[in-house]
């Protein structure tokens, strides 16, 4: 599962800019189609690109307010297990 998590965003990035030829956090690359923003800079994204709208925000939510449903209801939840780490101390070293 972890080497999904990271290809996704480079595969996303390689799509949206190289693919579509839309802006992609600010950097307007060519592609192979040519994508120009249209409408408002909330709705669109604007010169940044498509992902800072107001739409990809809403997207993201409802997705991840999805998977927390979904977690909860299969009882799979896990508590975030934080532990402060002394500057002294080296990360992930057995005590």
């Amino acid at each position: 599962p972890s080497g999904r998590k990271s290809t996704y965003h480079p595969v996303q990035f390689c799509q949206a800019t190289s693919i579509l030829g839309c802006a992609d956090s600010g950097n307007a690359i060519s592609g192979f189609f040519i994508t120009t923003p249209h409408g408002p800079a909330l709705i669109s994204g604007g010169v940044f690109g498509p992902e800072a709208s107001i739409v990809s925000t809403g997207v993201a939510i409802v997705a991840a307010a999805f998977l927390a449903v979904l977690t909860l209801r299969r009882g799979q939840w896990q508590p975030l297990k934080l532990r402060l780490v002394d500057r002294g101390e080296r990360p992930g070293a057995r005590v």
